[in-house]
């Protein structure tokens, strides 16, 4: 058995770390998850905390952070197999060019990589935080791009996997060598070519759709009208063996994007998929409430859905919505065999009604975790499935 272990750097000249909520990272045994990283820091004109300068200059701030909590874990970014970047409208413009920043830290051992623009941050002056998964350990990271010339000039790998842990980056329905988006205009369409994509990089690690236990899916406004019609390409593709899944509405790189999928795979191992609810509506979902594959457990993004009236519990109330959801969250742990203390990650996609109100949440997460906070990252989005959903949360465990 291997204790949750909260990672802190002995040098952090950015603040004082007695001051957060939440731990920078955690550890579980060769598994580590790093909270969203913001580049906050004491601000001496101020004598406050402050993310300055452009883009740029913040993801170096963020990028040095990581390297701290890297090395405090014993690790390197050659042992990170997923980043997520969350950024804001007015850092898209010079987004790109983050990735020089990027190549500064992980040289020539790049992660997958997703990148989404969110309606705003939790810190009102970031332009950019970025959550982050490694796999320490002797095994060799193995990058899977596609061999024409532009892959081996981008900052991230299609997919990158590490042990039995396989991450796919954000995959768009963008042509592999021509760069121009399949089914513009589209959403089923592009679904469909997400997951061939998908399904390549699987395939050239030595996995399939039965190995994946977690997908996001990252959907554009324009994408949401015939979104539910995506459910039947999933079945295509998983046939009946289903991974946990999470929708939430962004804005995607592309305009033409209408949506993004990144996955996770666990390669090896017994699977069990967690159907927490005996209702029969949920024998007909491409998803699964929670899957988990060896050790680890991801959990679907959960709202305060009743789970058979299907009505909001707490409407209006993003406190109420937040304990419904944990509810529902820690049927779906003990189902497998799992407890709070075992989840290693959140991210809660916080609809813009659910802003005001959302530091209540924090005491709703002490009710629930009571011995170590997992690593977390909160994001407001532009909107969530449901417009009386003010909070969605999934969850990622490690068992054992």
């Amino acid at each position: 058995m291997s204790a949750k272990e909260v990672i802190k750097p002995k040098s952090w000249p950015f603040y004082d770390l007695e001051k957060e909520n939440s731990p920078l990272a955690v550890k579980k045994g060769n598994l580590l998850f790093i909270s969203g990283c913001t580049a906050k820091e004491y601000d001496s004109s101020s004598k406050g905390l402050a993310c300055k300068g452009d883009i740029i200059n913040q993801a170096r701030v963020i990028y040095k952070k990581l390297n701290l909590i890297l090395d405090a874990a014993g690790a390197t970014f050659a042992d990170v197999v997923k980043t997520v970047d969350y950024l804001v409208p007015g850092g898209l413009k010079e987004y790109a060019d983050t990735g020089r920043v990027r190549r500064d830290f992980f040289a020539d051992s790049f992660s997958a990589a997703t990148g989404v623009v969110v309606n705003q941050l939790l810190t009102p002056d970031a332009l950019l935080t970025v959550n982050c998964m490694a796999v320490l350990g002797n095994d060799k990271k193995e990058m899977i791009a596609s061999s024409h010339p532009r892959y081996q000039k981008l900052t991230y790998r299609e997919g990158v996997k590490k042990g039995n842990i396989l991450c796919v980056s954000g995959t768009s329905a963008a042509h592999p060598v021509t760069r121009e988006m399949v089914g513009v205009g589209d959403v089923v369409a592009q679904t469909r070519q997400i997951y061939e994509k998908i399904g390549t990089v699987l395939k050239e690690s030595g996995a399939s759709f039965a190995d994946v236990v977690k997908t996001v899916d990252y959907i554009a406004p324009g994408g949401l009208k015939n979104y539910a019609e995506t459910g039947r390409v999933r079945r295509d593709f998983f046939a009946d063996t289903f991974s946990a899944a999470t929708g939430v509405i962004v804005n995607l790189l592309r305009p033409e994007m209408l949506l993004e999928v990144d996955c996770i795979a666990v390669l090896g191992n017994d699977r069990k998929e967690m159907i927490a609810s005996s209702h029969p509506r949920y024998q007909k979902l491409t998803y699964r409430e929670g899957v988990k594959k060896g050790n680890i457990l991801c959990t679907s993004g959960a709202s305060s859905a009743h789970p058979v009236t299907r009505e909001i519990v707490g409407t209006g109330d993003v406190a109420a919505q937040t304990r419904q959801i944990y509810e529902k969250i820690g049927t779906v742990l003990r189902e497998a065999g799992a407890t709070f203390d075992d989840v290693v990650q959140t991210v809660d996609y916080i609809a813009p009604g659910g802003l005001k109100g959302y530091e209540a949440t924090d005491k709703i997460r002490s009710e629930f975790f009571t011995d170590t906070f997992p690593a977390a990252t909160g994001v407001v989005v532009n909107q969530l499935l449901r417009p009386e959903m003010l909070n969605e949360i999934d969850t990622i465990a490690v068992l054992g």
